[in-house]
């Protein structure tokens, strides 16, 4: 059970880190 929480964060993080690029992108392109 601990490990899923774990998982949960991480793609909680990733999904942050890819808005981040994306706006990043959105904002250069």
């Amino acid at each position: 059970r601990e490990i899923y929480d774990h998982l949960e964060t991480a793609l909680d993080r990733g999904e942050d880190v890819a808005n981040q690029i994306e706006s990043l992108v959105l904002e250069y392109s």
